[in-house]
């Protein structure tokens, strides 16, 4: 198992460190990861204010 994470590892090294000699795919692989970050991080938020809402609306059903 470890084994296989550790050739993973290289793998994904090997790849950024490709990436990052070309200018264009890097600015394109950072791009693309902070999307994700912050897609993630607007869905957390969200899920947060609606928990909020449902505490809400239960204390003010009873």
């Amino acid at each position: 198992m470890a084994l296989e994470e550790n050739k993973e590892l290289e793998k994904a090294m090997k790849i950024i460190k490709e990436m990052s000699s070309n200018s264009e795919e890097w600015e394109r692989f950072t791009s693309r990861q902070k999307a994700i970050i912050n897609y993630n991080s607007s869905m957390s938020q969200a899920k947060e204010e609606g928990e909020k809402i449902r505490i809400r609306k239960r204390q003010t059903s009873r």
